[in-house]
């Protein structure tokens, strides 16, 4: 959120909501040691019992920290784009991104070799093929791209859409007030179920074969889609003064349809991620 809001503007409920997401991110990536799916490290004991119960997350986690991400984005916005914004925002999202990919990322790349590829050598030997961009991990004709990012994607992802939303707000001031009045006026009701559901499912039927998730920032156009939408989504819904009482007001409906749906998702149609 912005410095300069009051307690009176700040939506408390947004804080919570990143830190449920952010609880749930972290327990998700400790069950995917646990589960059949791949990654970059797997326990001897892997299997698929924990999988149901990964689904119950999995499809709205991260959309969920975008969404937020774009709520406090939508706040900072409200004394318009200026320089010192840029230089904050870009210190708090690229250092740590550069923090982990020389020194969180590194250990989980290692182990993955080990694992993967049956590397041999220590950890000081591999980190000089990790910081010079070594592409000899391969396998079935993918090469395992070093140095890398990894699980931490979501910081480059919204790096990027911070600073295009600054550049809609530069050329536009209005942007976000003008999206506000029309989605105000065009989501009532039962629409504000079935709108964005039907723009998801749009997305997932179009982009989700021809462009699968890479996490690599360039080309991944079905998590572009997905993500910058919901992005966006939050950006509006800040600056919106009914919005979120319309949520509130069908929170029950959307748990009833949530828990159903993983119903489907897991006992009568499962799928990996």
């Amino acid at each position: 959120m912005s410095p300069s809001l009051t307690s009176a503007d700040r939506l408390y409920f947004l804080d919570w909501l990143r830190i449920l997401a952010f609880a749930t991110l972290v327990v998700y990536h400790v069950g995917m040691y646990y589960v059949s799916w791949d990654f970059h490290v797997k326990s001897p004991f892997a299997g698929p019992g924990l999988e149901p119960w990964m689904k119950l997350s999995e499809p709205w986690r991260m959309s969920l920290l975008f969404m937020v991400s774009g709520a406090a984005t939508s706040y900072m916005l409200k004394g318009g784009p200026s320089l010192a914004l840029v230089r904050r925002r870009s210190v708090h999202l690229l250092l740590p991104l550069m923090c982990g990919v020389i020194f969180v990322v590194p250990p989980q790349s290692y182990f993955e070799v080990v694992q993967k590829f049956g590397y041999a050598g220590g950890y000081l030997d591999f980190l000089r093929h990790y910081f010079s961009g070594y592409r000899g991990f391969c396998s079935d004709g993918h090469c395992l791209i070093l140095p890398t990012w990894n699980h931490l994607w979501f910081l480059p992802y919204l790096w990027v859409y911070t600073f295009l939303s600054f550049g809609v707000v530069a050329l536009w001031p209005a942007a976000l007030h003008v999206t506000s009045r029309f989605i105000d006026a065009a989501l009532r009701g039962v629409l504000l179920m079935v709108v964005p559901i039907a723009l998801l499912l749009v997305v997932r039927l179009t982009l989700f074969e021809r462009f699968p998730s890479t996490h690599a920032l360039f080309g991944d156009w079905f998590n572009h889609a997905v993500y910058l939408g919901m992005f966006v989504v939050g950006a509006v819904f800040a600056t919106s003064k009914t919005m979120w009482e319309r949520l509130a007001s069908m929170r029950w409906l959307a748990l009833s349809l949530a828990a159903t749906f993983w119903g489907v998702l897991v006992f009568i149609r499962p799928a990996k991620p």
